[in-house]
């Protein structure tokens, strides 16, 4: 993944002190998502979060899989979107103003 703004940042300044409040809510698995990560790796998971929630994204998903026997998969994503065509018009913002690259994914059920 390529986010070299964002990146820039010292790990010092992932999550500024304070208080944060988190939401985590179940959304509907339709539309489309730009995946920008993914990891096992939660440590890291959460080092891109916060770098992409002082970037002010709000919209960012993950999306969890079992890849084998007690091995979880964090697809990192921003959206959704509820057509193709929006989420590439967004995926090419991302790309020009954050230096972020991804692709497309379909967030419906398989």
């Amino acid at each position: 993944m390529s986010a070299n703004r964002i990146a820039a940042k010292s790990e010092n300044e992932l999550l500024k002190k304070g208080i944060y409040e988190l939401q985590l809510n179940k959304i509907p698995e339709t539309g489309f998502a730009i995946q920008i990560g993914s990891f096992q790796n939660v440590t890291s998971l959460w080092k891109e979060i916060g770098r992409l929630h002082n970037a002010w994204f709000k919209k960012i998903l993950i999306k969890t899989a079992e890849i084998e026997e007690g091995t979880i998969s964090y697809k990192l994503m921003i959206g959704p979107f509820p057509t193709k065509e929006k989420a590439s018009s967004y995926k090419e913002n991302l790309n020009l103003k954050f230096g972020i690259s991804g692709f497309i994914v379909s967030l419906n059920q398989e």
